[in-house]
Parts: C-alpha cells; structure tokens; sequence
C-alpha cells in the first residue's frame, strides 16, 4: 500500500538534494575561482606581500618579495622579518613596530629594507592586524619599493639646497655690489660737494679781486689817470682802487738828485 507514496517522497528528497549539490558545487567552483584570481594576484602584483605570526616570523611572501631581497621563498619562511632590516633599524623596528601593531591593530611607515646582495631598498609598508575565527591571529602586509622615488626626492632636494645657496651667495654678491656702489655714491656726491664749496670760494674770491685791464688814459705829463667818470687822479690812487696793490713811497735815484742835489748819490 505504502510503496508508491514511499517512491514519490525519496523522489522528492533526492531532487532536493540535487538542487543543494548543484547549489554547493557551484559555490566551490566560484570560490575556485575566487582564490585562483587570489592566487594570480598574490603571485603577479608588484607591491609586496608579506604575512608573518605576532613574533615577527614570516608565514608566506609573495614573488615579489623574493624578488625584491634576493632570497628565495624557502630561505625567507619562518625568518624574523627583522633580519631583513637595514642592520641599523632592526631591532628598534622589531620592538616598535610589533608594539604598535599589537596595540593599535595596525601600523604604517617606511623602512630600509637591506637584499641579499647588501643593497637598500626603502619600503612604504601598510600593516594590519588580522584575528581570524578559530584560528590564530597574524600580521598580513602591504609594502611598496620608494627607493627610486627617495633617490628623486634626494636628488630634487640637493637641486633645490644648491638653488638656495647660489641664491643666497648671488644675493649677498648684490648686496656687496650694492653697498659699494651706495659708498661709491656717496663718495662721489661728498667730492661733488665739495667742489661746488670750491668753485663758490672761487667765484667769491674771483669777486674780490680787483684787476686792471683795456686802455688807460694816463697824462704824458704828470701821469695821473682819468676814471670813468672823468676825473683825474693821481697813478697810485688809480691802481690801489682798483687792484689789491699796496704802495710804500720812496725816491728813486734820478728824482733824488734833482731833489737832493746838495747829497752824494752812487750808482
């Protein structure tokens, strides 16, 4: 009595069941899917990716990160990541870093990241901490290789210091230039000044002086002059009016004597 309702409910379930497989079946195969892209990006991004436990041991790098050091994967698992620091920063990256990263839950910045030939890599890194369900925490990162963009910040900035001083050195050149010229000026306007003092003595001293010149009328006689206004006056009075000549009287010898003649005089 009961077989065929038995057939048709095992029917019923077993459709169901196919649905549920096809269901999981092709959530497997996106997830597949999923973690093959995870897996294309993992190994072909150029960023690096470094995942390592709360002591600072790496669990698993990406290809760039051998890459970038020079070690291969097995020689970088299960090292500190501290003995790829620049020895330098190591163990104050390793005790501030896992400090803040412990405490914050994240932690970003820039370190020298030293290969395995010996040669610096500046690293821009971006960390953070990550607390997975049932399993133990870890530390999964981000870093980025800025040594070339260091070099050009470097280079820009050496370009820009020697700008400066030769604009500096060019500036206090002007300066110099400048302070001697305002000397030179100066100078120059003291002498000036002191040739216009000049040339106004000279011109006060040339009022004063008192010169003879142009045709005298002079008696042939008594030898007074007449002036301008046409008088006569006697010679020395003429001159000393107009001259700075001053005259001390005396007799010459051939006056004296037509004057003295009673005197002895000698040649």
């Amino acid at each position: 009595m009961c077989e065929k309702p038995c057939y048709r409910e095992l029917e019923q379930r077993c459709k169901v069941l196919e649905k549920k497989f096809a269901k999981r079946q092709q959530a497997e195969e996106a997830l597949l899917e999923l973690e093959k892209r995870y897996r294309d990006l993992f190994d072909n991004i150029n960023d690096l990716i470094m995942i390592h436990d709360l002591k600072g041991r790496l669990l698993n790098v990406n290809p760039a990160v051998s890459k970038l050091s020079g070690y291969t994967f097995e020689e970088l698992i299960g090292r500190p990541i501290s003995d790829f620091i620049f020895p330098e920063f190591r163990s104050l990256f390793q005790d501030e870093y896992l400090k803040e990263i412990k405490k914050q839950g994240h932690s970003e910045g820039v370190v020298i990241f030293q290969a395995k030939d010996g040669k610096k890599h500046y690293v821009e890194y971006n960390n953070v901490l990550v607390t997975p369900e049932g399993r133990k925490p870890y530390i999964s990162g981000l870093g980025r290789d800025i040594t070339d963009r260091v070099h050009a910040e470097r280079a820009l900035q050496k370009s820009y210091d020697e700008l400066d001083l030769r604009v500096k050195e060019r500036t206090a050149d002007l300066a110099r230039a400048n302070d001697q010229l305002r000397l030179q000026i100066e100078e120059r306007k003291k002498a000036e000044d002191e040739k216009e003092k000049l040339i106004v003595e000279l011109k006060k001293a040339l009022g004063e002086v008192k010169t003879l010149g142009g045709l005298l009328p002079i008696c042939a006689s008594c030898k007074k002059i007449r002036d301008d206004q046409g008088y006569w006056n006697q010679l020395e009075d003429y001159i000393q009016k107009h001259s700075e000549a001053e005259f001390s009287h005396s007799v010459c010898p051939d006056c004296a004597k037509i004057l003295y003649p009673e005197l002895e005089f000698y040649d």
